[in-house]
């Protein structure tokens, strides 16, 4: 769409375009569309000025919910063009979509959600579902946002001398939590991503954590390195994204392989690193689906 007007939305925090949508951005420019960066809480962004207005790096969201809800229901009423669209992000923001996938048949890791200012304590989840380790997150976060890996030992610990135990009641004082049992996968073999743009898959990595921690974000030490996927995994994470029902600007599927088996732990539709850096081709993917959906 010649001429067209396109913001990133980003945040406060990082402001500026991330690099690895810059790729994106300067595909763009070629094809003779503007890319603006727009910070999502910026009360002087006009939002209608955009012929697009594409979440990028809204990396700090988890942080102002309330907020960034408003912002979202503000740009619903005023029928700016949002991708992906408000009520698709809106789905996505809490993690208990985990349990909705596992309803329409779609392999998930095992997942209890617990609402906030439920009691009980950690123990008693672990051992309730048979579980020796366990990660626990807060509902609402992204980038292992208040994530802590634990155990039965940890847990069981006497009050007041284990962070876990006490960890735990505060974000369960705080917000709806979620464990889920340790994979011992994610270390020993890694992370899939898959990356499809408007339906059609792109391009697919796998993710390493540093051999201390157990994360897979690249602040933590964890690597990615781009790879050709089996076609069943592909299969399942294809399945996944398509039980949604509908065909998203860009989705990324994260999940991990249990003997043999493809069992999501993302489905990221809100601000996803889409690992654009390095593959132009990708990046030109990315772009004409942003124009061909502007059409």
């Amino acid at each position: 769409m010649s001429g067209a007007r396109i913001a990133f939305v980003t945040c406060a925090k990082w402001p500026a375009i991330a690099d690895d949508d810059a790729v994106a951005a300067a595909v763009l420019g070629e094809l003779d569309a503007t890319v603006v960066a727009a910070v999502w809480s910026d009360p002087n962004v006009v939002w209608s000025d955009f012929d697009a207005v594409v979440l990028r790096s809204t990396w700090d969201y988890f942080e102002r919910l309330p907020e960034f809800l408003d912002w979202l229901n503000r740009m619903e009423a005023a029928e700016v063009r949002v991708w992906n669209p408000v009520p698709t992000v809106r789905w996505n923001l809490d993690k208990r979509y985990l349990l909705e996938l596992a309803a329409r048949d779609i392999a998930i890791i095992p997942t209890e959600r617990l609402e906030r200012g439920q009691r009980t304590s950690l123990e008693e989840v672990l051992r309730r579902r048979g579980w020796t380790r366990a990660v626990v997150k807060p509902a609402v976060s992204a980038g292992s946002f208040r994530t802590f890996r634990t155990s039965i030992a940890e847990a069981a610990s006497a009050p007041g001398t284990a962070h876990h135990e006490d960890a735990f009641q505060r974000l369960l004082a705080e917000c709806d939590v979620l464990v889920q049992p340790f994979i011992d996968e994610i270390v020993d073999a890694g992370e899939w991503s898959f990356v499809f743009f408007d339906g059609t898959f792109s391009h697919a990595l796998i993710k390493r954590t540093h051999p201390e921690d157990f994360r897979t974000q690249p602040q933590f030490g964890a690597v990615h390195t781009r790879t050709e996927p089996p076609a069943h995994l592909l299969e399942r994470a294809r399945a996944a994204m398509e039980s949604l029902g509908e065909r998203c600007l860009y989705a990324r599927v994260d999940g991990v392989v249990v003997r043999e088996r493809f069992h999501v732990m993302e489905l990221e539709l809100i601000e996803p690193c889409l690992y654009l850096d390095g593959d132009r081709a990708a990046a030109a993917r990315f772009a004409r689906a942003i124009l061909a959906r502007m059409r």
